[in-house]
């Protein structure tokens, strides 16, 4: 549908036998209510609601199938607001996947998170999250710049609660730019590279 630009409504039918959506599939439409990935979607590929400006909410469903939130997904989302749930079922969040959308406020992890990769710019420039974060046990690598110029970024970000035999990586530039953030909590075998 890239390139109806006319677009401004999506319904995503959560009882039908959507399976996938497709690379770049919504790119650029003025899509403007809120939208829910249907619980049959077990894939999403990279870039598919990438510049749609002014989508103001996005969910996935509870106890969704998809592992992988894709490269781009949000990217310039500059209308996407409020919080940003994680499901507990996410593996993965993939480069530049909410980079710019200025308008989240919260970032939150579901309980029992599976999360292991935030990778590479992923929250980059989203200069509205305002909460602290608790980065969930799973974590194993947190990217270059993936919160850099998170600029009301909380007053810390916590890894005290992760087991020390599951360290975690975070490597460069990670959370440069993040002003307000007064402490960082690293776990003892937490491997941090220039932030």
């Amino acid at each position: 549908f890239e390139g109806c630009n006319h677009m401004t409504k999506l319904i995503l039918n959560s009882i039908g036998a959507m399976k996938s959506i497709g690379k770049r599939a919504f790119h650029s439409l003025n899509i403007e209510n809120e939208i829910e990935i249907p619980f049959s979607v077990s894939f999403v590929d990279e870039s598919a609601f990438e510049n749609c400006t002014k989508l103001k909410k996005c969910v996935f469903s509870n106890n969704n199938q998809i592992s992988v939130i894709p490269d781009g997904l949000f990217r310039n989302c500059h209308s996407l607001e409020g919080e940003i749930y994680i499901p507990k079922n996410i593996q993965r969040i993939g480069k530049n996947s909410f980079q710019n959308c200025y308008k989240i406020t919260n970032l939150i992890f579901s309980t029992n998170s599976n999360l292991k990769i935030i990778d590479d710019y992923a929250f980059c420039g989203c200069v509205n999250i305002k909460g602290s974060i608790d980065i969930p046990l799973s974590i194993t690598t947190i990217g270059n710049y993936a919160f850099a110029n998170c600029t009301n970024l909380g007053s810390y970000v916590s890894f005290n609660s992760r087991f020390e035999s599951s360290p975690c990586e975070i490597r460069n530039h990670a959370f440069e730019g993040c002003i307000q953030l007064k402490t960082l909590y690293p776990n003892n075998d937490d491997n941090y590279q220039n932030n």
